[in-house]
């Protein structure tokens, strides 16, 4: 697994599909969920940790929706 390449891709923001196509073997764009291994990957990356160059490295979470305020849950804005 290529993880600096995947770790760049995903602190440069690129979304799943992107970094599937770029970084999976085995991605196959018709089977039912392209993008699950990337995915299970990178979650195993965010909780764990993963080896790059001898050094464990943590991907850092990105900012979700909801954190930005356009969230299904966001408050929503009251118009005067």
């Amino acid at each position: 697994m290529p993880w600096a390449k995947l770790k760049e891709m995903w602190d440069s923001g690129r979304s799943y599909q992107e970094m599937a196509k770029a970084t999976d073997a085995h991605f196959n764009p018709n089977s039912a969920d392209p993008t699950k291994p990337t995915r299970a990957k990178i979650s195993m990356a965010l909780n764990k940790g993963v080896r790059i160059d001898g050094e464990l490295v943590q991907f850092k979470p990105r900012i979700g929706m909801k954190a930005l305020g356009i969230g299904k849950m966001a408050p929503k804005l009251k118009e005067e």
